[in-house]
């Protein structure tokens, strides 16, 4: 299996007032690419763009139910533009794409005792997308696999770190798996946590056992942006819950919403 090759969405780099605007194309399972629709009179046939592109979406109304309006970034239209096949029509100014196709980052409300400047992870299940934030500014963001319908919405703190980990289902389980070494492992919820995904490329889809899966990259980029810090040499650390908010290895909080 491939692991997907995406890394996270510096959203400290983007305008202010367009870090709620940033979205991907992703199409549905097994499929690569993603139909825009041209608002251009004449233009008949969609542009295919791949998967994983970044997208500005807006909530102008689109001409046709269950659509978005959508504008490329300049990385998609450079991209794009070296294709022969798409290079014109990727000038168009906006694009419509089917709503079911497109995962946005969202502003997310504080939770509740937040401290100046807090880090903590919002996770949308109905976008399937992971925002880091300090306070109430969102600094990066990811696509994640959340679980089917097995991955409960709540407020948590990350108790344990894991460099890497072993996921396996428990014996007798109906569904049987046993990954070893799956890097970046956090937890904060029982058995459920955040981690790198090896053996499936499909982000932006539920098709997890509970864990919120991330590329490698991105969950390398969590692991390191969560409290408590893991030290030099480490494998594992043990995070402390709200009991104990001044005790330095407090776990940072995870906000799971639907």
């Amino acid at each position: 299996a491939t692991p997907p090759a995406l890394t996270p969405i510096n959203l400290q780099a983007v305008p202010a007032g367009q870090r709620f605007l940033v979205a991907w194309a992703v199409p549905p399972q097994g499929e690569s690419q993603v139909a825009l629709y041209n608002l251009t009179a004449g233009a008949s046939q969609p542009l295919w763009i791949p998967r994983y592109s970044q997208l500005w979406w807006t909530d102008t109304k689109a001409s046709s139910p269950g659509r978005v309006m959508v504008y490329l970034t300049d990385e998609t239209r450079t991209t794009l533009g070296s294709r022969q096949d798409t290079r014109a029509v990727a000038q168009a100014a906006a694009f419509e794409i089917d709503a079911s196709q497109l995962r946005r980052v969202t502003p997310a409300p504080l939770p509740a005792g937040l401290q100046p400047d807090e880090r903590w992870i919002d996770i949308s299940l109905s976008e399937q997308v992971a925002v880091a934030y300090a306070g109430d500014s969102p600094l990066f963001a990811a696509i994640v696999s959340t679980g089917k319908g097995a991955t409960p919405a709540g407020s948590f703190f990350i108790y344990r770190k894991y460099l890497t980990q072993t996921m396996a289902n428990t014996r007798g389980a109906p569904s049987q798996y046993d990954y070893r070494e799956v890097p970046y492992a956090q937890f904060f919820n029982g058995r459920i946590g955040l981690h790198a995904v090896l053996w499936h490329d499909f982000l932006g889809h539920p098709v997890s056992h509970g864990c919120v899966n991330l590329s490698p990259a991105a969950a390398e980029q969590f692991f390191s942006f969560t409290k408590p810090d893991l030290p030099a040499g480490w494998h594992t650390v043990n995070g402390l819950g709200p009991a104990a908010p001044s005790v330095p290895f407090r776990g940072t909080r995870v906000v799971v919403r639907r």
